[in-house]
């Protein structure tokens, strides 16, 4: 819905600034907003949103989801003056940031319109839908990160281990009790890494390739096929990876034995890191973290830390470990979760 509306003349948007300023009374909302406030489905209209949830306090979020399950929330201001209602988004990365709406409210039915779109939306009574729209995952303890980029992280079954961005040629392993850390020397930029017991396998910055390294040493075993450039995520499934390209955003299924590639997705949403845990994979996009299954590519669950944009996933057999930093920027950190199912 975002990106397909345009604003209006900006003397609309001064005029409705200045009587919107006049109102000062936070609790008059429903005397000029009379039955506005609610969760809302969207029943006809050319874009993806599912729900416009309205609440009191003139703030309103939108809950979107792409063809394949991976879900978002969008958050935005609320101005109402007569019967305009205009919607802030107030994200710079999200156009437009503004959208005016002449609005109707009848019953159960709230109709949206300006020159390029006509919404209509239900009210949705029972809200058990997009109330666990995103469910709230808990921090149970974190580590700062080594380093300033996000990357993906990977647990080999005693180890986090932690990419380096561009910052240096060196991969970090992490005890997930103490915190303590050590480095290995890969020679690599990796944004995407993963482990199992004997070897690692990273994706180095803006390359198109997976390379294997031994744990030991840092030295490379082997080098993947070629497939998408600015590999983010990468998960082991068994005697397979997967691996996704932010570049070409194309979700890959890599045969190690074989060196190939035996099936290519494109994938709807900008995703992250990636991590495998009782056969479902496990995506970071949008700031948040899905729960997929991988034939057919669905999301079933998404889940978010409160505060934080997470960026790598990892599974430790129990327990589900991210690479966040908290917003708008802060330093990356290794948090445990709990809440993630």
């Amino acid at each position: 819905m975002r990106k397909s509306r345009k604003d209006y003349p900006i003397f609309i948007i001064i005029l409705l600034m200045i009587g919107f300023s006049c109102k000062k009374d936070d609790d008059a909302f429903h005397d000029y907003a009379t039955g506005l406030a609610g969760t809302w489905r969207f029943v006809k209209g050319p874009d993806p949103d599912k729900f416009l949830v309205i609440n009191k306090d003139r703030t309103c979020a939108f809950l979107s989801s792409d063809a394949q399950g991976i879900r978002d929330r969008d958050y935005a201001i609320l101005m109402v003056t007569g019967n305009q209602l205009m919607i802030d988004n107030s994200d710079p990365n999200v156009y437009p940031n503004l959208s005016i709406y002449n609005y109707n409210v009848k019953g159960d039915s709230l109709k949206l319109e300006n020159p390029q779109q006509n919404i209509i939306l239900v009210r949705d009574k029972s809200n058990t839908e997009s109330a666990s729209w995103i469910k709230t995952a808990n921090q149970e303890h974190s580590f700062r990160a080594r380093v300033s980029e996000a990357t993906d992280i990977a647990f080999d079954g005693s180890l986090l281990w932690y990419g380096n961005g561009f910052n240096t040629n060196y991969l970090y392993s992490m005890n997930p009790v103490s915190g303590n850390s050590d480095s290995l020397f890969v020679d690599q930029y990796a944004w995407a890494v993963e482990a199992d017991g004997n070897d690692l396998w990273v994706g180095s910055d803006a390359s198109d390739i997976v390379t294997r390294i031994r744990k030991t040493d840092g030295s490379s075993i082997t080098s993947s096929t070629a497939m998408g450039a600015w590999i983010y995520g990468i998960a082991k499934d068994e005697d397979y990876l997967w691996c996704y390209s932010n570049n070409e955003g194309i979700l890959y299924k890599y045969e190690i034995a074989e060196n190939t590639v035996s099936l290519s997705t494109n994938i709807l949403s900008n995703w992250d890191g990636l991590a495998m845990a009782n056969n479902f994979l496990y995506v970071a996009a949008h700031g948040k973290l899905h729960k997929c299954t991988t034939t057919p590519l669905s999301g079933t669950a998404s889940f978010e830390l409160p505060g934080y944009y997470i960026f790598g996933v990892a599974y430790d057999g129990s327990a589900f470990w991210v690479s966040a930093y908290e917003l708008p920027g802060g330093w990356p950190e290794i948090v445990k979760l709990s809440g993630v199912e």
